[in-house]
């Protein structure tokens, strides 16, 4: 594997900060717009959930809190099966402290309702994409406190009425906290966290699910073990994986990578302008990257963006 150094995190543009400082967040586009859904708060270093829903106006660089008009709780750590439409599902993730099974669907104007339908079983910091009318999910813990109830299941889920069906299971077995991101054809999974010998431990070790085969195929190792990293799509042959707590250094890290699909190699990128494990997004072709737990018991309330042209260009 060939690595080559590019450690500048030039071109990134700081914007608006948020109205609140936010981890464990969903970053969606909606309509080509950048919304942040939900996440995880300090306030005197105690952990609490938000419910709020902020949408960035890139035209005079502000957030604009946009009103949950049903006042139903919005889930962090969650599975967000997005179409680039006005709607975005949120699968499983964090409700009241505990991990859950719902499916919780929002729009830009601020609707959020609870699906009478939901995953098979309560499911956080799954991995998982939108392929048409399906989600696919993988791995993630079915509880938030005992990392022991990893698991490796993959299964499809329709949105439409919520029928799931059994997949191939992970060769990575039990693995959370996953970059994940996907292109047309797969669904990649970038190292993560697993649980051995009563401890948490980040991996290297990454797989593609090839929706088609329902097959897996073992990539070559994330040069760093994190977990919690972020990762989007540049384009069909062209991944961002960037961030996350990288348990080689015992810290957050800003350190980012590219990889090729084809070529199945990574080559460094522009790192993210600050340490954390932070939400990455993608519009109008500029990468955002927002918010975050940078530090044990706190969280970042920053925004910058970079346009996508700038991470490739540095790749050559």
């Amino acid at each position: 594997m060939t690595l080559h150094t590019t450690s500048s995190n030039a071109d990134w543009k700081e914007l608006a900060t948020l109205p609140r400082a936010l981890g464990g967040h969903t970053l969606a586009t909606l309509n080509e717009q950048i919304f942040v859904l939900g996440g995880t708060y300090f306030d005197e270093l105690e952990k609490s959930l938000s419910d709020e829903i902020f949408g960035y106006d890139s035209k005079n660089d502000r957030w604009d809190s946009v009103s949950n008009t049903n006042e139903r709780p919005i889930p962090a750590y969650s599975i967000a099966a997005t179409s680039n439409s006005d709607t975005c599902i949120l699968l499983g993730g964090l409700i009241k402290k505990a991990a859950t099974e719902s499916a919780v669907h929002i729009n830009k104007s601020g609707r959020v309702m609870q699906q009478s339908w939901g995953l098979p079983d309560s499911l956080i910091y799954a991995s998982g994409s939108r392929f048409g009318d399906l989600a696919i999910v993988s791995g993630g813990s079915k509880s938030a406190d005992d990392l022991s109830q990893i698991t490796n299941e993959t299964f499809s889920l329709s949105l439409i009425d919520g029928s799931y069906r059994q997949l191939a299971p992970n060769p990575l077995n039990a693995r959370c906290l996953c970059a994940t991101t996907a292109n047309q054809k797969s669904l990649f999974l970038f190292a993560g966290a697993a649980y051995e010998a009563d401890s948490v431990i980040n991996k290297p070790e990454s797989a593609a699910y090839d929706v088609s085969s329902d097959t897996w195929r073992k990539l070559t190792d994330y040069p760093i073990p994190v977990r919690g990293a972020a990762a989007v799509t540049l384009n069909e042959n062209s991944l961002y994986i960037a961030g996350g707590y990288d348990s080689s250094k015992g810290d957050f890290t800003n350190e980012a990578y590219v990889y090729h699909v084809t070529e199945n190699s990574y080559q460094r990128a522009r790192n993210i302008p600050y340490s954390a494990m932070v939400s990455l997004g993608k519009t109008e072709g500029y990468i955002y990257c927002v918010g975050g737990e940078d530090k044990a018991k706190h969280r970042s309330d920053a925004t910058f963006r970079i346009n996508i042209a700038s991470i490739l260009s540095s790749l050559s």
